[in-house]
């Protein structure tokens, strides 16, 4: 069994790496692009109704897809009829929604130009409610993910470049998003009903959708807690200070979900998996999530440390020396990252696969509490670095609770590793700031892909000379 999830993890993070690298940089390019066209003021502005979409998108979602994954994934005959009751649901959501936040639109006093802004924003709600990620995750089919999110992510890239072309175009950007998302994930929930998870109407239950939304509170409920701790800073700072210090945070924001979205890639194709082990081999899943948070501290502990030390120039390459100031955010919100990768294990793959949704819920409840209370009491005196260091303390809050309930669960030791990869990264570091220094007089592209270069060949040589006998055995596994 061990071997036959091994090769089904590295079959659907080979179709998601592929998708999701393709998709990510048409984003990161759109993304790129955008700030640069509209100017800081107006970028930091999209962003602010980006976050307030964030939490609308959430109500939509209830913990549904989370939940919906589960129960396919623990049941995959039952796929057409859950898929089909909770995309409804969830539709009749997003409709409520949009309505309710456009009535009070126009009752809040707002100048016409932001109402607008919003209304148009708000249009993503649909896409949320149409997307089949969460389908295609129970059944581990990742190769259609994969391509949905390249499909949709091409086109509004395509879009973008020919619509936008200066700050008055603010409105088409998530217009664009909205058109191109909404009509993907109509055509991919087409083909997922006529192919994967055929289901009659007979089969709809509009008396279960109580069941399902009770089911799911805790979940929503925890992605609410944790959407307040990812961008609330970005809200506060949107009240508390200028349109160009929420572009500037947002920048550094835009470079970590990067990163964040690599690890989400290698987190979705181990969810499935857990959850059967939950229900059919406990002592599997244990060895399962060991050697998953070894490889994980191997991966992503050096993307930290390299991040860290490359701040200012990466930031400078990618968005423009106007950005500048956005270097020191990225250098304190890398770290996070730390927090969301582990914290995602003991959540994602321990507390929820075991039914634990409430323990869940505590854990990320403390650290939406932790970054509520130092984000107004950082962001007066320190701006943005404040809004970046409250999130860095309320990630950390709630994934050592997370880890904390997770050992009530299953026994887990990650900390040898995360030393271990820790220790490897600081002597890539090295090897990076000493071509720094050295290449002085090259561009600093130039100096970023060497220094890069010197970090990664150091680190690498690292692993094999001393995880060279765990990382041949994970790969003939696959093998």
């Amino acid at each position: 069994m061990a071997e036959s999830a091994t090769k089904r993890v590295a079959k659907n993070i080979s179709w998601l790496t592929a998708g999701n690298l393709a998709s990510g940089l048409a984003n990161f390019l759109a993304v790129i692009y955008v700030a640069r066209v509209l100017g800081a003021a107006d970028f930091g502005q999209l962003q602010f109704a980006m976050a307030f979409l964030s939490y609308l998108a959430l109500l939509v979602d209830s913990g549904l897809s989370m939940f919906g994954m589960r129960e396919i994934a623990r049941s995959r005959q039952r796929a057409g009829s859950i898929s089909l009751n909770l995309f409804l649901l969830r539709f009749a959501i997003a409709l409520f929604v949009y309505l309710a936040a456009a009535a009070a639109l126009f009752v809040v006093p707002l100048p016409a130009a932001l109402r607008w802004l919003f209304l148009t924003v708000f249009l993503l709600l649909f896409n949320r409610a149409l997307n089949a990620d969460w389908v295609f995750q129970g059944l581990e089919r990742m190769e259609f993910i994969g391509l949905a999110k390249f499909t949709a992510a091409a086109g509004s890239l395509v879009l973008i470049f020919l619509l936008v072309r200066s700050p008055a175009d603010l409105l088409r950007v998530p217009l664009v998003q909205a058109v191109s998302g909404i009509l993907v994930s109509a055509m991919v929930v087409g083909l997922l009903f006529q192919r994967l998870a055929r289901s009659a109407l007979s089969e709809l239950s509009v008396s279960e959708w109580p069941r399902y939304l009770i089911a799911a509170l805790p979940l929503g409920a925890s992605l609410i807690m944790i959407q307040i701790y990812n961008n609330l800073d970005t809200i506060m700072l949107g009240f508390m200070s200028s349109r160009e210090v929420v572009g500037y945070y947002n920048a550094a924001y835009q470079v970590f979900y990067v990163f964040v979205g690599l690890f989400y890639i290698w987190l979705s194709v181990a969810m499935p998996v857990m959850n059967r082990r939950f229900k059919d081999d406990l002592a599997g899943a244990e060895r399962f999530i060991t050697k998953y948070a070894r490889l994980t501290a191997l991966g992503f502990v050096p993307l930290i440390v390299l991040t860290f030390i490359t701040a200012g120039p990466l930031i400078r390459l990618v968005f423009g020396a106007a950005y500048a100031p956005a270097s020191a955010a990225l250098a304190i919100l890398i770290w996070n990252l730390f927090s969301v990768v582990f914290g995602s294990i003991f959540g994602a793959l321990i507390l929820i696969p075991a039914g634990r949704f409430n323990r869940y819920f505590y854990a990320v409840l403390a650290g939406a509490a932790v970054n509520f209370v130092f984000n107004f009491i950082l962001i007066p005196p320190f701006s943005f670095y404040g809004a970046a260091l409250a999130t860095l303390l309320a990630e950390g809050t709630a994934a050592s609770l997370l880890l904390f309930y997770a050992r009530e669960v299953i026994t887990l030791s990650v900390i040898g590793g995360v030393l271990r990869a820790l220790a490897l990264s600081l002597a890539g570091a090295l090897a990076c700031l000493l071509v720094f220094y050295l290449g002085g007089a090259l561009p600093a592209f130039a100096r970023l892909l060497a220094g890069a270069a010197a970090f990664a060949a150091v680190y690498c040589a690292a692993v094999l000379a001393l995880e060279r006998r765990f990382i041949f055995g994970f790969v003939r596994e696959i093998l």
